[in-house]
């Protein structure tokens, strides 16, 4: 797993379990936030891995 993939999933991971307090406590604006934060996050990884296979594309 590369550097960038471990920060992915520790800010996944860390967005989960604040989702997942915040379930059990109903507050709905930490829900919001950190969903957004996930599907943010998930997003720029994407691209990044996009990227990646371009530039591996270009450099053969």
């Amino acid at each position: 797993m590369s550097s960038q993939d471990k920060l992915f999933y520790d800010a996944q991971n860390k967005a989960i379990t604040k989702i997942e307090e915040a379930i059990e406590h109903h507050k709905l604006e930490v829900i919001s936030s950190e969903l957004a934060m996930v599907k943010t996050t998930g997003a720029i990884y994407r691209m990044n891995k996009e990227v990646e296979q371009i530039l591996r594309g270009v450099g053969e």
